[in-house]
């Protein structure tokens, strides 16, 4: 199966947005402490953990439930996990 350059950049900022924010905001507050800027890297660390978020969200959008499952079979790729049991197909029902 041919993945589209959408598909494959929603799966890119699906992986990459964790260790983005997480990463930015640790090491955000790392130099806070070593500078003494408390105020500005704390704010820095809220916009850079805020912009992950933003990440994921376009993640999801660009490569859908397909594109979710994917990048979750590859991060545990990734950290040496064991992979997923394939998600079923499930049709919608009409009950309310």
């Amino acid at each position: 199966m041919k993945h589209t350059f959408r598909f494959k950049l929603g799966i890119f900022l699906l992986v990459i947005n964790m260790p983005f924010g997480l990463g930015g905001a640790a090491l955000c507050g790392w130099l806070a402490i070593r500078t003494g800027q408390t105020a500005f890297f704390s704010a820095l660390a809220a916009g850079i953990y805020g912009s992950s978020w933003i990440m994921f969200l376009a993640g999801i959008w660009l490569a859908g439930r397909q594109g979710i499952d994917y990048s979750r079979q590859l991060m545990r790729r990734m950290l040496g996990r064991k992979p997923l049991p394939p998600v079923p197909e499930v049709e919608p029902s009409n009950t309310p």
